[in-house]
């Protein structure tokens, strides 16, 4: 988005990938990258979805973040019984 370097395809791909922690190292360098004319955004996002360890992390965070959501709900269902 920065001077219309980056298009709303990798900026999408980024934000629905990386919704936890945008400023991980390989989006950062990634991002870096397509600023300076070193990369493309399609290699980017294949280098992107190379990153395992990053994907699997944000993953987990989502789970937690649902299983926790789920558990401040029943909590609050339940105390609206009372």
């Amino acid at each position: 988005m920065k001077h219309g370097r980056i298009s709303g395809k990798f900026y999408k791909f980024v934000c629905r990938n990386f919704p936890y922690r945008v400023t991980s190292r390989e989006v950062i360098n990634c991002v870096n990258n397509i600023l300076n004319g070193a990369m493309t955004e399609n290699k980017a996002i294949a280098t992107l979805q190379g990153a395992e360890t990053e994907l699997k992390r944000q993953k987990e965070l989502y789970k937690s973040n649902v299983e926790c959501r789920n558990r401040i709900g029943a909590k609050q269902i339940s105390e609206k019984k009372t």
